[in-house]
């Protein structure tokens, strides 16, 4: 049985390896930030535990979080065209995958069970969400507190940090071109899925909450679980809309950073705990956060 899972999976991988070398005029070589570890934190690599066979691997991920914290900011990968088949992610990670569908807030660690993947951050291809995001492990970087990706196709370096309760996202644009991001309230890991999902903008024009249910693996069996954020962007849009769930922001600026408290109770609470733990700047959070990981 082990074998024929070893096959499957290697055609699976094969035919997604292809398609990610193609030369799509992308250009996937970036020179990454230098890591601001310690002493300890230098030799962590959270990358290990995030491949392997199905339901035999580790299912860790490489996300952003503090010690203990509820919030694990990082990417949700898939394989090409958006699709996360014969549960390879259910952190939202799996290395294997050469696409990714975003950055959520929230996700399980060491489970077979597919939960969380609350209020995706996509970065906009051409002024749209995109289906799904190639990208290289040449240009990943992740150590405790932080991770980090650059993805061609939306010409931005995307870089997350994270206290307990809040999520922080610096966004480093690489091309001369106007970028922008859209947050859905409606996404989820995998198989699960969302109701009563929405987003508001404020009207100061930079902040915004939103709220929903989520229904996975473990959240499904009580009748869901509401999940609420408030979040603020350090720069003004200079286009901003919301459609239901998905709020989606532009920006001409060539670095903008996304701060956002999450809380199980309620949109207060959620504003809260951003400006109790998360409302400093990026770098100064960061290197708190590397601290306690210290």
């Amino acid at each position: 049985m082990i074998s024929f899972l070893r096959a499957i999976i290697s055609v699976f991988v094969s035919i997604e390896m292809i398609f990610a070398s193609l030369p799509f005029g992308l250009n996937y070589s970036f020179k990454m930030p230098e890591k601001n570890t310690g002493e300890y934190t230098q030799y962590v690599n959270p990358f290990i535990g995030t491949g392997g066979i199905p339901w035999a691997c580790g299912m860790l991920s490489p996300a952003a979080c503090a010690p203990f914290g509820c919030v694990r900011l990082g990417p949700d990968t898939c394989a090409a065209g958006g699709i996360a088949a014969i549960k390879t992610n259910t952190s939202g990670y799996y290395y294997e995958h050469q696409h990714m569908l975003g950055f959520s807030f929230g996700r399980l660690s060491g489970t077979g069970a597919r939960d969380y993947g609350m209020f995706r951050v996509t970065p906009l291809v051409n002024g749209k969400k995109p289906n799904a995001l190639a990208y290289s492990h040449n240009s990943e970087s992740a150590y405790p507190g932080y991770y980090s990706v650059y993805l061609p196709a939306s010409a931005l370096l995307c870089e997350m940090t994270a206290t307990e309760h809040s999520g922080l996202l610096r966004f480093r644009n690489q091309s001369k071109k106007n970028s922008g991001i859209c947050i859905d309230a409606s996404s989820c890991i995998s198989s699960g899925h969302v109701e009563n999902a929405s987003m508001e903008m404020n009207s100061d024009g930079r902040s915004f909450t939103g709220e929903a249910t989520l229904f996975g693996t473990f959240t499904g069996r009580f009748n869901g679980m509401k999940v609420y954020i408030y979040g603020k962007f350090d720069k003004t849009p200079f286009s901003c809309s919301v459609n239901d769930s998905l709020l989606i922001a532009e920006f001409s600026d060539s670095e903008y950073t996304l701060k956002a408290g999450i809380s199980f109770v309620s949109c207060d609470n959620a504003k809260n705990n951003l400006e109790t733990e998360g409302n400093e700047s990026f770098d100064t959070v960061l290197k708190d956060t590397v601290s306690k990981w210290e």
